[in-house]
């Protein structure tokens, strides 16, 4: 039995858990990261292709949907994914010192959990400058060493949606 297998069966222990566990998914994942000088980050962003997310430089915050991106200014930080291709393919930009910029590369392929390495959770939080919508989150658990226990090791982002407004306690 996998380890993911072995989460997926002891999760199903949980009471709290039985209702939810059906959208808990099991991926084989896959990371790249390149670092990226000035000069080279334009291309790089613009071979992404459409993509949607977010990205903040230092004038502005930009939300994307299905569009190439271009930079205004410097940019700090960023999250995208391709809607596209049923979400596969997720991209994080951070901004290093030295004038440079991490763009990782992380590639979700949906499979049985006996060939999974990573169990994705989904998660959201509401969008901080719209009420109506959310950001949803795969949060990925692998095994960590040397126990084998879960770890979370990444968010990524596959949605920005709107919601319906809910009644708020006063």
């Amino acid at each position: 039995m996998s380890q993911v297998q072995q989460w997926i069966n002891d999760l199903a222990l949980l009471p709290d858990l039985t209702p939810t566990l059906q959208i808990w998914q099991p991926f084989l994942h896959n990371c790249t990261a390149s670092t990226l000088s000035l000069e080279q980050l334009p291309e790089a962003l613009s071979k992404l292709g459409g993509v949607s997310g977010w990205m903040t430089e230092t004038s502005r915050v930009v939300e994307l949907e299905m569009q190439s991106i271009e930079l205004g200014s410097l940019p700090l930080a960023g999250e995208f994914f391709n809607g596209t291709d049923h979400c596969t393919n997720h991209w994080q930009l951070t901004q290093l010192p030295r004038a440079q910029w991490q763009l990782t590369h992380h590639q979700l392929q949906s499979c049985p959990a006996e060939q999974a390495n990573c169990l994705a959770q989904p998660v959201s939080h509401l969008h901080t400058n719209k009420d109506d919508t959310q950001l949803s989150y795969w949060k990925l658990w692998s095994a960590s060493e040397p126990d084998s226990a879960p770890s979370a090791t990444a968010a990524l982002l596959m949605a920005i949606e709107s919601t319906p407004r809910k009644e708020r306690l006063v």
